[in-house]
């Protein structure tokens, strides 16, 4: 299989950067390599070259988010972290161990952990009843009594089976915590213009971008429950939000208790960093109260 030159470009990606992936024409030869292997009728071949070229866009997209997250445009990497949990799930079948030479774990790893730093916690979620719905593959029009025995995420030809959605009716919106499609953050609005405002706290994120200098540095966070004195949030206004993560302000929720249990973050790093700084403890929603 004539492939050298795009197993090596793919096992590059700790060095390779996003200008590389743009540049590269890896893409276009995998999809006329692709080709002959489907005239060929080699299902195993064209199925090879259809998770390469999933690996790739993974690599890729990956690439984008820390270049998003530096730029500071959080929700723009949230969304493109999204779409890496969507193609790291979909290959997730069909990979074989040479995918672990391409960052496949490792990719994956740190995508669930970015993904948890977030203080998105509530999302809107379209309710939508689909009137006529078409598989990729074959064309034929698919229902609950009339499937074409296509299965969706499995490769067929050298392509990925999913459904094409032609007529559905809305039914509303729904706000939910576990959405399926996790870009819809439910964000606040200017009243005057109706225009998003970004009300939320990224601080743990920021946080990890003091320390982490490349993409595929090594990192971990450990999340747990810590009580702390009441002592430790005197700085707090009671009609702030609760440190505790309730939603509730701090004078109808936690301010009478002489301890708060909140949701604590602990970073790991393989490397030691160039200049730590002193501990600080933060709550669910990131926010910095003081050096304990």
């Amino acid at each position: 299989m004539p492939l050298t030159k795009h197993l090596v470009f793919l096992k590059k990606y700790k060095q390779t950067s996003v200008h590389e992936y743009e540049d590269s024409n890896i893409l276009n030869e995998l999809a006329n390599l692709k080709k002959v292997y489907v005239s060929e009728q080699d299902e195993v071949n064209s199925k090879f070259i259809c998770c390469l070229e999933s690996m790739f866009r993974i690599q890729y997209s990956y690439k984008q988010v820390w270049e998003k997250l530096r730029k500071k445009s959080f929700y723009e990497a949230w969304c493109t972290l999204e779409q890496c949990e969507i193609g790291l799930k979909r290959l997730l079948k069909h990979k074989t161990e040479i995918f672990e030479e391409f960052g496949f774990s490792q990719i994956f790893s740190s995508v669930l952990k970015l993904q948890s730093l977030y203080p998105y916690r509530y999302f809107l979620s379209p309710e939508i009843l689909e009137k006529k719905v078409r598989c990729n593959i074959c064309g034929n029009i698919v229902s609950m009594r009339n499937h074409c025995g296509h299965i969706v995420g499995e490769i067929y030809n050298g392509e990925y089976c999913y459904r094409i959605v032609e007529d559905l009716e809305f039914l509303g919106i729904s706000l939910v915590q576990e959405p399926v499609q996790k870009y819809s953050v439910a964000f606040s609005s200017d009243t005057k213009t109706g225009n998003k405002i970004d009300q939320f706290d990224y601080q743990l994120l920021e946080y990890l971008l003091d320390y982490i200098k490349t993409d595929f540095e090594s990192w971990d966070v450990i999340k747990t429950t810590k009580k702390f004195s009441i002592e430790y949030f005197k700085e707090i206004d009671g009609n702030d939000k609760c440190p505790c993560g309730s939603d509730k302000i701090f004078k109808e929720c936690c301010s009478s208790k002489n301890e708060l249990e909140i949701q604590h973050y602990e970073f790991l790093f393989d490397r030691v960093p160039e200049t730590c700084n002193p501990y600080t403890l933060l709550d669910l929603n990131g926010k910095k109260y003081k050096n304990v």
